[in-house]
């Protein structure tokens, strides 16, 4: 996470919305919340209900976490594995991107 917050403070007021969405079940909501809070997280935080069995999970085909995907303003999906956000992979990605 101090990598991604890194990024996302570097990149704030650019042509990019960090989102993160978190899968989970519902008893783990407040537990989430709290977390939220006590890491001080910035960007769009979403809740998937459901776990590894929420729509996400399975529109995504996402087998491990964290994964990181970049989408462009229209929707269209550039990297659907983008690098972390601790690689200067996920810089040169933007770049090219003109993010």
């Amino acid at each position: 996470m101090p990598f991604l917050k890194e990024v996302e403070k570097k990149y704030h007021g650019k042509n990019i919305e960090f989102v993160s969405i978190s899968i989970d079940t519902k008893e783990m909501e407040n537990a989430w919340r709290k977390m939220i809070t006590n890491k001080e997280l910035s960007g769009v935080q979403l809740l998937a209900i459901g776990d590894w069995s929420s729509s996400i999970i399975k529109d995504y085909q996402i087998i491990a976490i964290p994964r990181f995907i970049l989408i462009d303003p229209e929707g269209k999906i550039i990297d659907s594995n983008a690098p972390n956000p601790s690689s200067p992979d996920l810089i040169a990605l933007f770049n090219e991107n003109g993010i």
